[in-house]
Formats: C-alpha cells, structure tokens, sequence
C-alpha cells in the first residue's frame, strides 16, 4: 500500500476529530446550564487519532499488518461518530424540552439543526452500524488467513481482500464527514461524500463478504460460528439497504414540498421505522461477536457441543425473524407484533445456549479480555431486550391522542438511543478487545493473558470501560421509571466521557505493542 493511501486515511481521520469537536462545542453551548458535559473525551480521542499519524508512517509498525491497520481506525472513527451523535441527540432533546417552538420558528433555528439534519444523522447512523461489523469481518478475515497459513504477502486473493478493506474504510470515513462540517460547509461536498461514501462502503463491504468465501484454506471445513457469523453479515446489508430506502423516501416527499402528506402520527411511525430497523441490525454485531470468538476459541480447544452448534443456528434464525416484523408492521395490523416477540424470545432463548457455549469453552476464560466480553455481552443482551420492550411502548404512544404523543415519545425515543448508544460501546470494547487477544494467540505467537500482563494499564482500561457502560445501564434504567433530571444526564456524560478515555487507552495498547 503506498505512502500516499495512509496519509489519506490519517488525514481524514484528523478531520473528522476536528470537526466532531466543533460541532459539540456549538452544540452544547446553548445548554451549559442544564446539560453539563466534559470535552476531556473528545481530548482523548483527538490524542488517540493523532496517534495514527505516526502509527501508521512508522516503519516500527511494519509488522502490523495493513488489515488490523485499517481496524484501528475504524473502530477510532466509530466512538467518534457515536459520542457526537449521543451529544446531538442530548441537544435536540433537552432544546426541544426547553424551547418546543424551535423547530417550527425561524428565530429558534440553530446551527446545529442546520449542520445535523435528517439525512446527515441518517447516513451517520448507517456508518455506525456497518463500522463494528466490518471490523469483525477484516479481523475474522485476518485471523482466520494466519491460522489457515495463507501467505498474507503473496497470495492475490487475500491482496484483493486488502483492496477492498482500503476501499470500506474510506467510504465510512466519508460517511462520518458527510454527518459533520462538510454538511455545513457545502451541500455540493455533503452531497459528494455522501454519495461517493456510500459506494465505497458498499462496494468494499462486497469485497469482503466475497472474500469470506474465497480467502480459507480448502482443507479445513466452515464451522458452523463462521457460517452463521457470514448470514448475519449479509442480513446487516439487508438491514441497511433498508434504512437507504425508507431516507431516500423521505427525502422525496421533502423534495416535493408535500408537507401534509402525513399525519403528525404517520411522521413519528416512519421516525420509529428507521429506529427500529436500525436496532433490529444493530442485533447483528452483538451476536457476531458470540460467533467470532466461539469459531477462533474452538481452534485451539476442539468441536463444540452440538447443542452450541444449535444455539448459534436458532440466534441467527431469531434476529432475522425480528427484523421481517420490523419491516412488515406498517402493512399489518397485529400479526408484526407476535411475531417480534417470537423472534425475540427465540433469540434470548438459544443466545442463552450459545452462551453456554461460550463459557463450556472454558471457565475462566483464557484472558482477562474475554472474561470482560463475555460480561459485556450479558449486559448488551440485557439492554437490547429493553429497547425492543421500549420501542413497542412508544408505538402505542403513537397511537394515542395527538396533543401529548410529541412529548412521551421524544422522552422515550431519547431512552431507547442512550440504551443503543451504551450497547454501541460494549460492542466496540468487545471487538477491541477480541483484537488484543488473538492478535497475541495467532500473530504474536504469545500467551494472551501474559501478553495483557504486560501492559500495564489495560486492565483498568478494560476495569473502566466495563464500569462506566454498566453505570450507563443503570442510570438508563433508572432514569426510565423516575425520569431525567441534571443528576442523570451528569451521571452519563461522566460514564460517557469514562468509556471514551477506557476505549483510547485499549486502542493505544492495540497500537503501541
């Protein structure tokens, strides 16, 4: 790869840093007096960015390869993106609260609402999405290319795969400038990155998955982890060709100024619908990260039990079973809702026996990174079965009288994206730290545990992000039956700002060893 595509990738890195915090300055202004929040995260990522620079020019790094190269910036890029839209969403939230007619009146305007619109915070959710899957796909690929003994160096297969990570890591970035300052400073660049963003991301995405079937040894048989960790992969695309439609629907009917179209009602229900398909693939990374680590944990130990075999088959068939009632409930009447129940309770009930798994595969765990991820995987289950109780609340809210629906389900919107944004960090830590520990077992030829022994300050990293995530639960949980008040929004911008510090601190031992 030439010097010239890593500058390109640490330069756009940078910019989206500088103009994350720029917008969370002016956001954020208006409001000092009832939403404190600390910039020191936002410090710590620009820190952790720059590190990149450097990372990536040092020839100390030549043996890092360029796949786990591109991982580390993405996953840098998506706590990113996710702290500036949790600090939007806050904004809009506590503005509307505050000042209910400005969204109506030209005086109550904001530059924010101006530089973060509909479609902006669309397309940045869409990147938050595909973020943490690409990055299971580029280290699963990478992984599983060492252990099967393919020649990373040589072999054009796996160069072709490269190609393809250099192109899905430059869509995203992008896609996360089209969310920001682009927006601002041009609709003609907005409307290029976004356009040319998503093609990069999709087209690299498709190199990915091909290589998912092309890139492995033709001795060693497909695991059952790695068959259903490549299904969900393509129902995450499935998902977010979704999400595409439903935007660019509602930027025709914008377009051509039809106003009354909807009923208020119809306008919250098409809100929700891209809500609800975003949870419904979001559920994708969660259990892809089950899979990922039951596939490389039953390398080194053996087969797993048919049971878990089982498990992981009927979690996949679950999730996709919840997103088909997401998408067909505005074209029934109940039938939707029973069956997203279903779906759900078919999930948690084999995700338990998957689990079971993952723990049979040894208790304690071979390090303390995977103990974390196992934990954190209980407490994103745990989450993910709120959002989904909280969304079939706010529906029927809908559908309730007009005059008080604005406000209960903006109240209960806000809770269900503070619970997807905690569950987002949990995912991210879990990959980070899936990373740590086989890139010790597979490429490093070490212990892992020896191997996070001997950074020093990982494990309270680790320590740190595990608290602060479950800390956000808790208030969340709280904040849903006594509601929000200055102590709970302190409580989670503290935990926001702590996981922030805890994921740089991980992805500069990711770096730096």
């Amino acid at each position: 790869m030439s010097p010239r595509v890593w500058f390109l990738l640490a330069f756009l890195s940078s910019c989206v840093v500088n103009a994350g915090k720029i917008s969370s300055d002016m956001a954020l202004m208006p409001l000092q007096t009832t939403f404190p929040f600390s910039n020191a995260e936002m410090g710590m990522q620009a820190d952790n960015i720059f590190a990149f620079s450097s990372f990536i020019s040092s020839k100390d790094s030549a043996d890092v390869p360029f796949s786990a190269k591109c991982f580390l910036i993405l996953t840098s890029v998506f706590v990113l993106v996710n702290l500036v839209i949790y600090v939007v969403q806050q904004v809009t939230y506590y503005r509307l609260a505050f000042y209910p007619n400005a969204e109506t009146s030209q005086k109550g305007g904001t530059m924010v609402s101006s530089i973060f619109n509909e479609v902006t915070l669309g397309n940045a959710k869409a990147a938050l999405t595909f973020t943490p899957v690409v990055a299971l796909l580029i280290i699963f690929l990478l992984f599983r290319a060492e252990n099967d003994g393919i020649n990373m160096y040589e072999d054009k297969k796996w160069r072709t795969v490269e190609i393809g990570i250099a192109i899905v890591t430059v869509g995203i970035v992008l896609q996360a400038l089209d969310s920001f300052t682009v927006a601002f400073a041009s609709n003609t660049i907005s409307g290029i990155a976004e356009s040319l963003g998503t093609l990069l991301t999709y087209t690299g995405y498709l190199f990915l998955i091909t290589g998912m079937f092309v890139v492995k040894s033709s001795i060693v048989p497909a695991t059952v982890a790695a068959k259903c960790f490549l299904t969900l992969s393509l129902f995450l695309l499935l998902c977010l060709l979704t999400i595409k439609l439903v935007l660019l629907k509602n930027r025709l009917v914008a377009s051509l100024s039809m106003p009354d179209v909807f009923s208020h009602a119809d306008k919250l229900l098409n809100q929700q619908k891209i809500e609800e398909i975003q949870s419904a693939a979001e559920f994708a990374p969660v259990m892809m990260v089950v899979f990922f680590y039951l596939h490389f944990r039953y390398v080194k130990v053996g087969e797993p039990s048919q049971l878990t075999e089982v498990g992981m088959t009927g979690t996949t068939v679950g999730v996709f079973v919840q997103a088909v009632a997401v998408i067909i409930k505005s074209s029934f009447a109940t039938f939707p809702f029973w069956l997203r129940i279903i779906g759900v309770l078919v999930t948690y009930v084999f995700l338990t026996i998957t689990m079971y798994g993952a723990i049979d595969a040894g208790w304690p765990a071979p390090s303390f990174a995977i103990e974390a991820v196992l934990v954190l995987l209980f407490l994103i289950a745990f989450v993910k079965l709120m959002i989904v109780i909280l969304q079939e609340i706010s529906i029927s809210i809908v559908k309730d009288d007009e005059v008080e629906q604005g406000q209960r389900f903006a109240r209960l919107t806000k809770l269900f994206q503070d619970m997807e944004a905690a569950a987002r960090y949990g995912v991210i830590v879990c990959i980070l730290l899936l990373y740590i520990h086989f890139r010790a077992s597979f490429l490093l030829k070490v212990e892992p545990q020896t191997f996070i022994d001997e950074i020093g300050y990982l494990k309270e990293m680790i320590i740190l992000a595990m608290v602060c995530i479950l800390v956000q639960i808790v208030v969340l949980i709280v904040e849903l039956g006594v509601g929000s008040n200055p102590v709970m929004a302190t409580l989670v911008s503290i935990a926001i700002a702590g996981v922030n510090i805890a994921v740089a601190g991980i992805t500069y031992a990711a770096i730096s060893t």
